[in-house]
């Protein structure tokens, strides 16, 4: 009869562990599904959030020479229209970019700047400075003095964090991709980005 008990509670055992590694091997595969979901969605979420700045653009342009100038025409109406002085001084980039990559590029640095500056008290008349000149782009701008810029950790400040806060990691990538530098200088009431090309 012992032996029989034994027998009995040995094979539930077995069933049970089956049954548990079934249930294991399902969960991880959900898992494995639910991190590849996840991925392909930041993925559309950082192209949809470049995909805006390159139709933007696009949908002005006379000719490739332009698209500089057209980007810096926008955001100085944006700038000028929440009350912040915008000045350029632009020479043709020393850079063979490819269209997507100077829109990418300036877009995301000017609305960069812009964003900050819109966080700074008007009565203050924040200020946005470019110069792109060879193979050298620099953004003064002002912002909030309590403001810490991390570049390895900046993160967006608008509401809908998971359409936005792509920005700088697409700065970041096309200036790798040309082979250029990237470096933040934190002034306390200002943000001096400076990008060289080899």
């Amino acid at each position: 009869m012992l032996i029989l008990i034994l027998i009995i509670n040995y094979k539930k055992r077995i069933l049970a562990e089956q049954k548990y590694n079934i249930i294991k091997e399902e969960y991880d595969g959900y898992k494995k599904h639910y991190k590849k979901i996840t991925e392909r969605n930041k993925k559309l979420k950082y192209i949809r959030h470049d995909l805006v700045k390159q139709i933007a653009v696009t949908n002005e342009l006379m000719d490739k020479d332009d698209i500089v100038n057209v980007i810096i025409l926008q955001k100085k109406e944006i700038s000028e229209n929440n009350g912040i002085i915008f000045d350029a001084e632009v020479y043709s980039p020393g850079i063979d970019f490819s269209e997507p990559d100077i829109i990418s590029l300036i877009s995301n640095l000017l609305d960069n700047a812009i964003e900050a500056c819109m966080r700074v008290n008007k009565e203050l008349t924040p200020k946005i400075k470019m110069t792109i000149k060879e193979k050298y782009i620099c953004v003064i701008n002002d912002k909030l003095s309590t403001e810490s810029i991390e570049p390895e950790i900046l993160k967006t400040s608008k509401k809908d964090k998971a359409n936005h806060g792509y920005g700088i990691q697409i700065i970041k990538e096309v200036v790798k991709k040309y082979k250029g530098t990237i470096n933040f200088c934190d002034y306390g009431d200002k943000l001096e980005t400076k990008i060289r090309f080899l």
